[in-house]
């Protein structure tokens, strides 16, 4: 079987016309191979905003049911940070159009078990299973008891066992990442080596909004994130409209086939890179790869992007105040300097430590429920 996989899509703004054009650009690819895309976004009018930090996604029910309808996409994964936009009626909404549009979906439930249930193909001797997880931001079925699967390396490793065990090649799709950035994290690398370590035979990352590289693992392809498939917004850096599809061939995992785009211009809604556009994107990803397969500069850059992040989330988990924040950024000052080695000591130590990490999520979790 053949599977071509593409990242975030939110279909907010898109017409009709564009719907056209998109249709059009993936027919080039669809061919008899199975498209699978990220739905990013609940399809519903409910009002019902789900609390959280964010924005909040969500496309008008009607307009969302004919998209959903002509675009040649046959599998949603549903795992990830805004598919509980629009709490529980929202995503219901969301699973009543892909049931009445006869489109597949997995990833997400209206039960932790519905959730963690893999899509299955099966066609002649090949068993392949979709595996779809995300990461911990306002999603999961976990926290509400419907929702998004849980990236938990202890459930993964069981779950792909079990498939393992019934002879299925698992693709594992993981919404995960630091959105805005163009590589892994020490950390990231580390558990999506470990989830091949668990029986995966391919994992593909999506989330960040930013194309990534990717690398082979114990002889196993990991493709970090393809950046966005479908976003249309105005304004946005350059990498947010471009971004990349894996095409799969599960006969021979090491066969795999790079298809880059363009996307979300008003002049330009989607369209597939070629002769000297695409070899350039391929080569841009190809110098990414290298620094992800390469420890040393990996942490390099991660290093760097702790730079450059560190003035955001010390104000924010030292709650400053706009005026201490700009205060801050000028001087190098704020309150955090008169806090005693100690204290800072016991906050890095109720992050870090497994045990206080638990106790602290679940205490926040409850205050801010209030």
């Amino acid at each position: 079987m053949k599977f071509v996989v593409f990242g975030d899509m939110c279909l907010d703004n898109i017409s009709e016309n564009d719907e056209i054009k998109i249709s059009t650009e993936l027919n080039k690819v669809k061919k008899e191979n199975i498209l699978i895309a990220n739905l990013e976004c609940p399809i519903t009018n409910s009002r019902d905003k789900l609390n959280k930090d964010g924005p909040n996604l969500s496309t008008d029910f009607d307009k969302g049911k004919k998209l959903i309808a002509k675009l040649p996409v046959d599998l949603y994964t549903l795992a990830n940070n805004h598919i509980l936009d629009y709490g529980k009626s929202g995503f219901k909404d969301t699973i009543t159009v892909l049931e009445n549009t006869s489109k597949n979906y997995c990833g997400a439930g209206l039960n932790i078990n519905d959730a963690d249930n893999a899509f299955l193909y099966q066609n002649n001797d090949e068993k392949v299973a979709i595996v779809n997880v995300a990461e911990s931001e306002y999603c999961l079925a976990n926290d509400y008891g419907f929702g998004a699967s849980s990236l938990d390396a202890l459930k993964l490793l069981k779950r792909i066992k079990e498939l393992k065990n019934k002879n299925f090649i698992c693709i594992v799709i993981v919404h995960g990442g630091n959105e805005h950035y163009k590589y892994p994290s020490p950390r990231f690398k580390s558990l999506m080596h470990f989830i091949i370590d668990c029986g995966g035979d391919v994992v593909i990352t999506h989330h960040t909004h930013n194309a990534s590289g990717y690398e082979f693992y114990e002889g196993k392809p990991i493709f970090y994130s393809l950046g966005n498939f479908i976003f249309k917004r105005n304004s946005m850096p350059d990498y947010w409209y471009n971004g990349h599809a894996v095409e799969i061939n599960t006969k021979n995992l090491k066969d795999f086939t790079i298809h880059p785009y363009i996307q979300g211009k008003n002049d330009n809604i989607f369209e597939f890179l070629d002769k000297e556009k695409k070899q350039k994107y391929i080569h841009e990803l190809n110098k990414i790869s290298e620094i992800i397969t390469n420890d040393a500069l990996l942490k390099k850059e991660w290093d760097s992007y702790i730079e450059r992040k560190s003035y955001s989330y010390l104000s924010w988990i030292y709650g400053l105040t706009k005026v201490e924040r700009i205060f801050f950024k000028v001087t190098g000052i704020s309150r955090m300097n008169f806090l005693s080695k100690q204290k800072k000591l016991m906050i890095n130590n109720l992050i870090q430590c497994e045990s206080h990490h638990d106790l602290l999520l679940d205490v926040l979790r409850k205050n801010h429920a209030k």
